[in-house]
């Protein structure tokens, strides 16, 4: 099993301004420290400006991290090398070129690579019922979850 990890960071400034703020740093930091890490299996960082994916998440412009990893453990060391850890869990923050933060995460069959729709589909279940085995934040996390077991 590993734990898939994805980042929702909806922007209120155009993407080009955006990549010189704090925040744009701290996050590429992050991203680097992930591919430099043997426990993030893998990963992915997306920009999206008025596609079909914009109207899923309702946002003009956002940019999305996804990534697994072995152990939450390993997720938690690396945000908090990056500055991001305290960042996603006070998300009433403000932070320039930012208007929102959203983070889920949840066990998945190892080599399994989220796509954004089910991202989407794991944001309202976390939205709908909280945090559950199913979908979990940083600040209420699950252990391991048998993905046969056909009651979840």
């Amino acid at each position: 099993m590993h734990l898939a990890a994805c980042f929702i960071v909806e922007l209120n400034m155009p993407y080009n301004d955006y990549k010189g703020t704090f925040f744009a740093q701290i996050l590429t930091q992050f991203e680097f420290m992930s591919q430099q890490h043997g426990d993030c299996q893998w990963q992915t960082i997306t920009h999206h400006c008025q596609d079909s994916y914009c109207e899923l998440f309702n946002a003009n412009e956002f940019i999305c991290f996804r990534a697994t990893y072995t152990e939450l453990e390993h997720l938690n060391h690396l945000l908090k090398q990056a500055d991001l850890y305290d960042i996603l869990l006070n998300i009433n923050k403000s932070i320039k070129g930012v208007s929102e933060i959203q983070h889920v995460l949840w066990w998945v069959n190892n080599r399994h690579q989220p796509d954004l729709y089910e991202v989407k589909q794991r944001l309202s279940h976390l939205t709908a019922h909280s945090n559950t085995q199913m979908a979990f934040t940083l600040g209420h996390p699950f252990d391991h979850i048998n993905l046969m077991d056909p009651t979840l």
